[in-house]
Order: C-alpha cells, then sequence, then structure tokens
C-alpha cells in the first residue's frame, strides 16, 4: 500500500481511496475483471485475462519493485527423481528467463 501511495504523492496527485486492500489474486482477478479499479500486480499473474482482453496493462515504471523468487528447500532434503526432474526444469527456464530479451 505504501508503493502505490508514494506514486501518487510523487506525482502530486491527489490519493485514491482503497476500498480493497487483498493479497489474493484469485479475489483481485474477480474484481478486475468486474469494476474499474487499479492494482499493482504482476501482468504474469493475470496473463490470461490479458491475452483475453478483460484486462489491460498501464504501461508505467514502478521502481524498486523487481522481486525474487525462488524455490527454498530443506538443507538435508533429498529429492525424488520426480522433484529432481521439476527442480531441473525449473532452474532451466530461470536462466533462459535472465539471458532472454523483453518482449
Amino acid at each position: 500500500l505504501d508503493r502505490w501511495q508514494q506514486m501518487f504523492d510523487h506525482a502530486d496527485k491527489p490519493r485514491p481511496d482503497a476500498p480493497i486492500q487483498c493479497g489474493s489474486v484469485a479475489l483481485i482477478r474477480g474484481v478486475l475483471v468486474r469494476s474499474d479499479f487499479l492494482t499493482l500486480l504482476s501482468p504474469d499473474q493475470v496473463s490470461a485475462e490479458i491475452d483475453s482482453g478483460s484486462l489491460v496493462t498501464i504501461d508505467s515504471c514502478v521502481p524498486d519493485t523487481m522481486r525474487t523468487i525462488g524455490a527454498i528447500t530443506r538443507r538435508d532434503w533429498y529429492p525424488t527423481a520426480l522433484q529432481e526432474q521439476f527442480m531441473t526444469v525449473l532452474r532451466h527456464h530461470a536462466t533462459v528467463g535472465r539471458t532472454q530479451p523483453d518482449e
């Protein structure tokens, strides 16, 4: 919420009312497609709605909002064969994602 409000403060614009504060992406999707509300959300989390045209993005740059997403395991974890395959695929896609230019 602070980041959202700071964007308006830095633009010297009045802060909008924020009638809903929610951490559930599923709930946010439902609210957004049925209203004229705005949200700060990764486009990846609503890509299906963007692809279908039911949501649109507003091109903007919000500084200092990049975050690292990773997998955490126990130190003494011994993965099953399937889990190891999954982690291999995950590592591959993470590496490819860092080296591919933005679309």
